[in-house]
C-alpha cells in the first residue's frame, strides 16, 4: 500500500518535535501586493479636499478639471497632493503663579528685588507651544487653492463668458507650473525628435560644405565661405557651385566633339557628314532591290 508524501511529512514534523527540534511556523496565505504599483495618495487626499468643498463649489472645479487635457488633470492632482503643510503653533498657558504684595506689606515683608517696592501684585506666566492641525480645514492652503479657483470661474472680471474665464484660469495655472502644456513623455518624444533633426541637419551640412569644397577647390570654398551675410554667402556657394558644374559640362562637350570629328561633304549645295550619306545610300539600294 503506496504511503501519501503528505503523511511522511507530518510524521516528520511529529518526530522533530519529540527530540526537541523547532517546527516550521505556519503563515496564513496573504495577497502579496506588488510594489510597482502606483499609489494612490494623490487620489485619497483629493477626495479628503472635495468633501471641503460646497456642492456649488464642486461644480466649478469639475468644470475647470474638463477643460485641462488627462495629463493636466493628473498633474494639478500630483502637485496639490504633495504640497508640503507648514507646522502652525499655537500657545498655550501651561502655569500661572500670582504673587499679591499686599498681604506681605501688612505683615511688615517687603518684595525683594530692586524697584519691587511699589508692587502690589505679580503674575508669572509660563507657555507652551503645541502644534496646530489645520489639515483640512478653511485654512489649509490647498482647501484655499481649490476656492480661490471655484470663485474665479464665477468671476466676471476674468472673461466675458464662462468659456473665457476657464481659459483664462488655465493659462495661469500653465503659468504658475501647477500644469504642463505637454506631458513628460511627450515633452521627451519631442525633444529627442529635435535632436534628431538637428543631428541630420548637421550631417546634411558638413556633407554639402565637404562636397562644395572638393568640387570648387579649398581657395574658391574659402573665399566664399568669408562672405559675412549668410544670404549672399549661400547665393555666391549655389551660383559658383552652378558655373562649375556648366562648365565641366561644355568640357565634355568639347572632349567629345574632338574625340569624334564629322568629315563634310556638299551635295546639290547642303552640308552633309558621311555617316548621312551612307544613310541615304542603303534606302536607295532598298528601293532598288524593291523594285
Amino acid at each position: 500500500m503506496a504511503v501519501h508524501p503528505i503523511a511522511i511529512w507530518e510524521a516528520f514534523k511529529g518526530l522533530a518535535g519529540l527530540f526537541g527540534g523547532e517546527t516550521t511556523t505556519e503563515k496564513p496565505l496573504h495577497q502579496q501586493m506588488a510594489d510597482i504599483l502606483p499609489s494612490l495618495k494623490d487620489e485619497a487626499i483629493q477626495i479628503a479636499l472635495d468633501n471641503c468643498l460646497t456642492q456649488e463649489q464642486l461644480r466649478n472645479i469639475a468644470k475647470v478639471r474638463a477643460s485641462l487635457e488627462p495629463h493636466q488633470r493628473a498633474r494639478w492632482r500630483e502637485t496639490i497632493g504633495t504640497l508640503q503643510l507648514t507646522e502652525k503653533f499655537q500657545k498655550f498657558l501651561a502655569s500661572e503663579k500670582i504673587t499679591d504684595y499686599r498681604d506681605n506689606q501688612q505683615q511688615g515683608t517687603q518684595p525683594k528685588g530692586k524697584g519691587k517696592n511699589d508692587i502690589l501684585k505679580e503674575a508669572v506666566r509660563t507657555y507652551t507651544r503645541h502644534a496646530h492641525d489645520y489639515e483640512f480645514t478653511a485654512k489649509d492652503p490647498r482647501v484655499k487653492h481649490l476656492v480661490l479657483i471655484t470663485n474665479l470661474v464665477d468671476d466676471v472680471e476674468v472673461g466675458s463668458d464662462e468659456e473665457k474665464r476657464l481659459a483664462w484660469i488655465k493659462e495661469h495655472l500653465l503659468t504658475a507650473g501647477l500644469i504642463r502644456k505637454k506631458s513628460v513623455a511627450q515633452e521627451v518624444k519631442d525633444e529627442a525628435a529635435q535632436s534628431i533633426k538637428d543631428i541630420t541637419s548637421t550631417v546634411s551640412t558638413t556633407l554639402h560644405n565637404a562636397a562644395a569644397q572638393l568640387a570648387l577647390g579649398t581657395t574658391a570654398y574659402e573665399t566664399i565661405e568669408a562672405i559675412g551675410d549668410e544670404k549672399a554667402r549661400a547665393t555666391a556657394l549655389a551660383q559658383a557651385i552652378t558655373d562649375k558644374y556648366v562648365a565641366e559640362v561644355k568640357k565634355l562637350k568639347d572632349l567629345r566633339a574632338q574625340r569624334y570629328v564629322q568629315k563634310q561633304v556638299t551635295i546639290c549645295g547642303f552640308p552633309m557628314g558621311w555617316a548621312s550619306i551612307g544613310g541615304i545610300a542603303a534606302i536607295l539600294l532598298l528601293i532598288a532591290t524593291l523594285i
